[in-house]
This record gives C-alpha cells, structure tokens and sequence, in this order.
C-alpha cells in the first residue's frame, strides 16, 4: 500500500522508494527500523501538506492517517498527538529555510539574500510546503512557544536575518528609519501573507507572477522610508531585537 509521499508499506518490498526532501538515510538499519523511518517521514510530509493547505485547527490526525495510507493508531507510535507533530512539522520547516539559506551563492548581497528567503517562503506557501510561523490565532501557538526546538530554530533564522537587514540598511537597500524588528517580521511572515492567496484566487496572474508581485511589494516597501513612524523613531540606529514569537 502506498501514499502520496510515494512510501511503499508493502513488506515484501524491500526497495522503499522516498521521493519527499529531506528524507532519512536507511543504510546499515534493519528492515524494521527502516519502515519505521519511512512511516514517520510519510505522516510528517502529509502533515506539512495538510497544515499548509487548511491550518492547523482545520486540521485533524484522521485527514494525516487517510492521507498517509495508514491506520490513526500508527501515528501515536510516532508522536504523542496533534501538538507534537505540528510542532515537528514547524521545526522541520524552519530548517529547511536555514538549508536554503546556507546553499545561497557567497557572491549574494544581504539585499538579495533577503529577497532569495521572500522567494523562498511564497513558493514554499503556495506549494503546501514547509510552515514556519502559526496563523495568529491558531491554537498551536500556545505549544510553539513552549517547544525549545521550534524556539531555538527559530531564533537561529531570526538572527541570520537580522544580521542580513543591517548589512542591507548599511548598503542603503533598506531603509535605516526601518525598525530591526519590524523588518524582520515583514520578512518573515511572507510564509502566512494572505496576499499570495488573494492574487491567486484572482486567476490574473500565474504562480511564478504572483510570487514576484509579492517580493517586489515587500522588498520596495523595505527601501522606502517609514514615513508614518515618529521623528524620533526614524533617528534610531537598528538594534537586535528580542524575538518574537511565531
């Protein structure tokens, strides 16, 4: 029996075929240990379809088994419950974005690498792929902020930011007058801008279009100066920002 990961389940198939990114390497395991990888990798990309295309309180462990190909009781052999996987799900996500990061050509100004990550997360939205920040009143919040791994890789691509938004502040590609931490999170929550739909349910413009219309308004709005905020703030050289969570 298959998924839509492609997992085969069949046991007398031994040539397990993964096509989904990231996936475990099964060399000098057992047979068991290596279905055991390929179940778990299947319930974690289905998740990350299902909690991209319909949230998280829309989303049920009964939607992850039926589309994983297995019975919902295989899934408590793998994580304690709904908060648990998500959370996995969020963190994987987030390194997946790190992983894009550290494969960006070394040549790349930090203006670009910041318009390369933007690409990145409104591709990864419109593909169901790779959640990194909950909806803003979506229930899994509450575990989030409680998951020292979501938090830890969370602060490791905040900081990457950061440094990136001053350097580009530097070059005059970002507004000085712009807020550390308000250039970030701009940044950031591309990954739930509910722009990318609105374009799309318009069937104006195709998907490629609707990403670029997307990071040309982010990264213009950036250059431009903050006209709205106090002169005071405007003054301010940028500063590391606490984290905010996602």
């Amino acid at each position: 029996m298959a998924n839509r990961s492609g997992v085969n389940f069949d046991p007398y198939v031994t040539n397990i075929n993964l096509t989904v990114s990231n996936r475990p390497s099964f060399s000098h395991v057992s047979f068991r240990d290596m279905m055991h990888r390929a179940r778990k990798e299947a319930i974690l990309e289905e998740c990350t379809r299902l909690l991209s295309e319909r949230g998280y309180d829309a989303m049920t462990l009964d939607q992850v088994a039926e589309a994983a190909g297995m019975a919902k009781a295989v899934l408590y052999k793998h994580f304690k419950g709904k908060e648990d996987l998500c959370c996995e799900v969020m963190v994987r996500g987030l390194e997946r974005a790190q992983g894009f990061l550290d494969g960006l050509p070394a040549r790349m100004v930090a203006s670009q690498r910041l318009q390369a990550f933007v690409r990145w997360v409104l591709q990864a939205q419109l593909n169901s792929d790779a959640p990194l920040l909950a909806e803003r009143k979506s229930e899994i919040r509450h575990a989030l902020k409680a998951s020292e791994p979501y938090q830890l890789a969370l602060q490791g691509l905040s900081t990457r930011l950061e440094e990136w938004i001053v350097q580009a502040q530097e070059a005059g590609h970002i507004h000085p007058g712009w807020p550390l931490l308000v250039a970030r999170q701009m940044l950031m929550t591309r990954a739930v801008d509910p722009m990318v739909d609105a374009l799309m349910h318009t069937q104006a413009y195709s998907h490629d279009e609707v990403v670029e219309w997307c990071v040309k308004t982010c990264m213009a709005t950036l250059h431009a100066s903050p006209e709205y905020l106090p002169l005071s703030q405007k003054a301010k050289p940028a500063k590391k920002s606490m984290l905010a969570v996602g």
